[in-house]
């Protein structure tokens, strides 16, 4: 029974309306009403778990689209303030041996400094390379280091607003140790290797023009020279090695190079230019 809050008088249960007094009775919560309430309840849950998986999956995606953006932004620069006799890291090439780590910077050494530009060479020793494939006489004007760095090395060591920051100069065709060699034409190049009045000009004694090479590299001359039964210079067993210069060397088939003691060198066995000796690049880059 239901009692009328203002008559007092007793109704049947589920009246709506007081039959005496006409009083509208309050209605209890219906079981359609608790049910709708669930299915709300339920319905929110789904969302947030639908919202929560949704994050997961696509919440580091976008990071890591954001990251992939950043890298193809242009790289900012900046190598207007270097100084003669500076070290700079410029580009990118595999040194320790370890690919699975990625390639460690280049570093360089600042030569000179003229005109916006900065002519550098590595500070180390980066390949180990032939400077001709054949035991010919050859200038640098044909040689295929030339072709390798200027199109290999380029391509793997620099990114293309990198590469924009290496212009194309005149290279001379200098004279080497015996004036009648013919030393070709000049080129153009944008990578090249020092001359033998270069390396005069910018290492001003032999301590100087003595370089290490990477772990890597030395990896490899180690292997060639152990495969071709040639001793190693006290130099070498410190970490130095001898490198290829691009003037020509005591005769059309001769390499020049800069030996691990920092002396010039290239007139003896397994010195040719189809020999394998070790790589400073040398390059001018606008500032």
């Amino acid at each position: 029974m239901i009692k009328c809050p203002k008559c007092k008088k007793e109704n049947p249960d589920g009246s709506k309306f007081c039959k005496y007094c006409g009083c509208q009775f309050a209605q209890k919560p219906t079981q359609t009403k608790k049910s709708s309430k669930k299915i709300i309840i339920a319905v929110v849950a789904v969302l947030l778990v639908a919202v929560i998986v949704l994050g997961v999956i696509y919440i580091p995606k976008l990071f890591e689209d954001k990251n992939v953006e950043n890298e193809l932004l242009p790289e900012k620069i900046d190598l207007k303030n270097t100084e003669v006799g500076d070290y700079i890291n410029f580009g990118s090439y595999e040194q320790d041996g370890d690919t699975s780590n990625g390639k460690e910077p280049i570093e360089w050494i600042v030569l000179d400094k003229q005109d916006g530009k900065i002519f550098v060479i590595s500070r180390y020793i980066l390949d180990f390379r032939q400077y001709h494939t054949e035991y010919e006489a050859i200038t640098w004007e044909d040689c295929a280091l030339r072709s390798w760095l200027n199109n290999d090395f380029i391509d793997s060591s620099f990114t293309d607003k990198e590469e924009s920051m290496i212009p194309t100069v005149t290279v001379t065709a200098d004279v080497g140790p015996e004036p009648e060699v013919d030393p070709g034409n000049d080129t153009q190049d944008k990578v090249f290797l020092l001359s033998m009045e270069e390396a005069d000009e910018y290492f001003s004694s032999e301590k100087e023009k003595m370089c290490k090479l990477t772990e890597c590299t030395e990896d490899e001359r180690n292997e060639w020279k152990r495969a071709h039964s040639y001793a190693f210079s006290s130099e070498e067993e410190e970490g130095y090695g001898h490198w290829f210069l691009r003037s020509p060397g005591y005769y059309g088939c001769g390499a020049l190079m800069i030996y691990s003691s920092g002396k010039f060198g290239g007139n003896g066995p397994g010195l040719g230019v189809n020999c394998y000796q070790g790589i400073r690049p040398a390059m001018w880059i606008t500032v």
